[in-house]
This record gives structure tokens, sequence and C-alpha cells, in this order.
């Protein structure tokens, strides 16, 4: 039997807990609960505007999409894989029936940019589409910034890796690695309407930070 839906808000304010309890400020400022908080609040916007999205698998997927991250400390690969099982638990706890724990578990599998997992479910795409959006615009640049602070900011004879491949060797790395190629890999049109400012935005940012690295090296002012 499918969930109730009064059923399903007292199940979404207890994963929220705890999603809340596990998150840590050590697991690093990129991925604390405000991550997940936008990341719902982007899916259900979206999911809003697309036929036939099961809202409850949507916000219970997007609350613990990331719960591997919290579970996998320090952070390893395969958080995805980690986050579908241990939420796929709660689900069992709380009495979702098979159908609605496999249609999240999906969703949590298919977001990871790395695991390179195909969404199949409307709700996979458009959380997936959700969290995309969040590593874009200025609070995508905020969270590269303080994703790592134990590597050089840029190569300075190459701040933004237009020369070798970008390896994440150096912070801004990620930009091009990741960041710059998300816009064209979403899957619904209202993700995409609001990635093209966030895209432009992130493309600003980088083009002011290379003519301020270039000013810099100009040398002492005539």
């Amino acid at each position: 039997m499918w969930r109730d839906v009064a059923d399903i808000r007292t199940d979404l304010a207890w994963f929220e807990a705890e999603v809340r309890s596990r998150s840590r400020v050590e697991q690093g400022a990129a991925h604390l609960f405000d991550h997940v908080d936008r990341v719902r609040r982007l899916a259900l916007r979206i999911g809003r505007s697309e036929a036939g999205t099961d809202l409850g698998v949507l916000e219970a997927a997007a609350l613990l999409h990331d719960i591997g991250r919290l579970d996998l400390w320090p952070p390893k690969e395969g958080h995805a894989e980690r986050g579908a099982q241990v939420a796929a638990g709660l689900l069992a706890q709380r009495g979702w029936p098979p159908e609605q724990i496999e249609a999240v578990a999906h969703a949590i599998r298919a977001h990871s940019w790395s695991a390179g997992r195909e969404p199949v479910s409307l709700e996979a795409r458009i959380l997936r589409d959700a969290d995309r959006l969040d590593a874009l615009g200025a609070i995508g640049i905020a969270r590269v910034l303080v994703h790592d602070g134990r590597r050089a900011l840029y190569a300075p004879a190459d701040p933004l890796g237009e020369q070798r491949p970008p390896d994440e060797t150096f912070v801004l790395d990620h930009f091009r690695a990741k960041i710059l190629r998300l816009k064209d890999g979403l899957h619904t049109r209202a993700a995409r309407r609001l990635a093209e400012e966030r895209h432009a935005v992130v493309t600003a940012f980088l083009a002011q930070l290379q003519r301020e690295i270039e000013l810099a090296d100009w040398g002492e002012p005539g």
C-alpha cells in the first residue's frame, strides 16, 4: 500500500531531524543541511511544474540524498550508493512500502556526478537537476571555495586551467572539471531555465577573477 500523505508529512519531519542530527561542520561547509534544504526547495519547485511528480518521494529523496556523505566519514567514493542503502533502512523503519523505498533509493543513487548513473524516473531526474543547480550561481561559487582549503587556489601560469587538464590539483580546476559542464546535462525545462542565469554568474565571476589576476601580474603601478 502506498504511504498515506499525512504519514509522509510526519515522516519528512523525522527525516529532516535525522539529517540535521548527522550534519556537522567538520564534514565540510559545502554539504551541510543548508545545501540539503536548498536542494529540497529547488526540487519541489521543479517538481510542481512537472506533471506526474510524486512530491512525497521527491522530498524524501532530496532530504536524504547526501546522507551517505554523513555516514561515510571521512568522505569516500560511493556516497550515493551508501546513501541509498541508509535511506532505504530509514524508510523501511517508517513503514514505507517497497515501491516507494526503491523510488527514493533510485533517485539518491542517480543524483551523483561521479557515480555516472542515469536517472530513469521523473523524481530522479528532478533531484539530480536540483542538486546540480545548487552547484551553480553565487552559492555554487561559494561552495567550491569552501570545499577544500588544503589546496592552492590556482596555478599562477594558468589560473583557470585552460592550458592543461583540470585535474583538481588547484581549487579553481573544479570549475572546468565540473561546474561549467552542469548546465548542459539538465533534464527538466524549469531547471534549464534557472541554470541560465546561474551559469552566467559563474562565467562572469571567472572572467573577473582572470582580469584581477592578470592585473596583479602587471607589477607596480606607473
